[in-house]
């Protein structure tokens, strides 16, 4: 199974509205690929190192979810307590882990890089992914109101993707953008000095 690299964000200063942009919540994590198929799922992360010994409870999810086909996902694999039950659903969950799927770049053995963002959510919706440490990305409208939700609860900020943008592995585009919070732009300040 070819290795993909995820696609990077663009920093911008603030969020906005436009009719052309879906919003998500940029939660700290660690960026992962998760490639799946019939027989195994391995969770790769952002530096290519392969972590699903680390998180067997992500890995048991997707087990569970028993697909027949191949599947690549990426997302971000969070700790699946405290408040991030306002805006994902994990305060029930048994797992210590949870991983946020946020796009799919791979289905039933077709490349779906150069298809357009909104469809491949159609897609992700069709592959029905559900589990006590899987938790699909909600997208919303209005970039600000969101931005000031999330300021308002403490998390990193927000991501912009324009729903006819293309997945490009490794590539930084102004198609997708990320605003931070002053808390999550002091979190990786502090986390830049400690490397």
């Amino acid at each position: 199974m070819r290795s993909l690299r995820p696609m990077l964000l663009t920093r911008r200063p603030q969020a906005f509205e436009h009719e052309s942009f879906r919003w998500e919540i940029k939660f700290d994590g660690f960026r992962t690929m998760a490639h799946c198929t019939p027989e195994a799922t391995r969770l790769i992360m952002r530096g290519g190192r392969d972590w699903t010994d680390r998180f067997p409870s992500v890995a048991a999810s997707f087990r569970q979810l028993a697909l027949s086909y191949e599947v690549v996902l990426d997302g971000e694999m969070i700790a699946g307590t405290g408040d991030v039950a306002s805006f994902v659903d994990v305060a029930s969950r048994r797992s210590r882990h949870v991983f946020v799927v946020f796009d799919v770049l791979r289905f039933r053995g077709r490349d779906l890089t150069e298809r357009r963002l909104e469809e491949r959510r159609r897609i992700l919706d069709r592959i029905g992914i559900v589990g006590d440490a899987l938790v699909v990305s909600r997208q919303y409208v209005d970039g600000p109101a969101l931005f000031r939700e999330v300021e308002r609860h403490g998390y990193e900020g927000v991501v912009g993707k324009r729903v006819d943008s293309l997945y490009l592995p490794g590539k930084r585009s102004p198609h997708w953008v990320k605003v931070k919070t002053p808390l999550g732009a002091r979190a990786t300040a502090s986390r830049m000095r400690v490397r």
